[in-house]
């Protein structure tokens, strides 16, 4: 993660953008990644009774910039499943380990 020294930009500002190693992206920079197809993806499964647990990098609020959510089908919105629980993370290690145990526990 960077010093709170490397992420100040211009003048004075402090970004709100970070890509994947915690470094500072201008919002352009952070903009392209984001909507590039599968660049956020840091973990999806899909367990045996259709509960998925998704894993992404937002890139912001730091330092909290990966989350992790479960959810489940939703009879009445089948393709807009409930949450289950939501976890977020400050760096991509921790991002992938706790996806790694969301799986386990909701297997």
């Amino acid at each position: 993660m960077p010093s709170l020294l490397r992420a100040w930009q211009g003048a004075g500002e402090m970004t709100e953008y970070y890509d994947f190693d915690g470094s500072p992206l201008t919002p352009s920079e952070w903009s392209a990644k984001f909507f590039r197809l599968g660049y956020g993806s840091v973990g999806f499964d899909v367990l045996d009774d259709y509960r998925e647990v998704s894993t992404v990098w937002l890139g912001s609020p730091h330092p909290l910039i990966f989350e992790s959510k479960v959810f489940t089908p939703d009879d009445a919105f089948p393709l807009m499943g409930r949450e289950l629980e939501t976890r977020k993370y400050a760096t991509e290690a921790e991002a992938r380990q706790g996806h790694a145990e969301l799986v386990a526990k909701w297997k």
